[in-house]
């Protein structure tokens, strides 16, 4: 850019100028390099990583590499994690992966993150889980909650009574118990009538829940 084209300059970061030409904001690098064209009124930096460019028709997403992310279309843009973008145009919400792909479409009412393996999306009627390691959607209306738990496994509510689901949707443990938690491996410690007891995978009773007290595994001894 020549110097006339230039109206005002400003360090972005230290490898960053925001500029402005013919009344529109756009982000060179040090050395010149383009990274956002000169059309947003105004440029913020996000996690160090990701600029949200804002213009008079919506917003975008670029990165600080210079690739668009999310094109100027967007009544609103959240960075959920660095490959999960969750978009909204009108009331609905979509979600973009870093090269901007649609991993799911603007029809959803709430997209929120549910650790760091799924993303809990929500229509007027039923809820979700989105996995980010097969890009499929899960559970979807069937259950009224979903809770991370360890092992790339989440819990699923319905009824007020828990389950578990692996990250295929597979229910591991039926909707049948006031509590599960980890226990030793593939042995899930379960609560079921206000009584402790042991599990496996399908329902596989190690110990009946008849206990008021069940400890955590020392030295391959649990205390009852």
């Amino acid at each position: 850019l020549s110097d006339r084209e230039i109206l005002e300059a400003e360090m972005l970061s230290d490898e960053m100028v925001l500029y402005r030409s013919h009344n529109k904001w756009g982000v060179i690098s040090r050395k010149g390099k383009a990274i956002v064209p000169p059309l947003a009124r105004e440029v913020l930096l996000e996690r160090d990583e990701y600029l949200l460019v804002k213009t008079s028709g919506g917003n975008g997403l670029w990165s600080i590499a210079g690739q668009a992310i999310a094109d100027t279309l967007y009544h609103s843009i959240q960075i959920l994690d660095n490959n999960s973008f969750a978009v909204r145009r009108d009331r609905h919400w979509g979600l973009l992966d870093r090269s901007g792909t649609l991993l799911l479409e603007e029809k959803w009412w709430e997209i929120r993150p549910l650790g760091s393996d799924y993303i809990v999306v929500k229509d007027s009627s039923s809820i979700g889980l989105f996995v980010k390691e097969n890009q499929k959607v899960i559970g979807y209306g069937e259950y009224q909650r979903f809770v991370d738990f360890p092992g790339n496994r989440v819990l699923c509510v319905k009824n007020l009574l828990v389950g578990l689901l692996d990250h295929d949707g597979n229910q591991l443990l039926k909707n049948r118990y006031q509590e599960i938690q980890v226990f030793d491996g593939d042995i899930y410690r379960i609560r079921q009538a206000n009584q402790w007891g042991l599990t496996r995978p399908g329902d596989a009773v190690v110990l009946s829940p008849e206990y008021s007290f069940l400890g955590p595994l020392n030295t391959e001894i649990a205390s009852v």
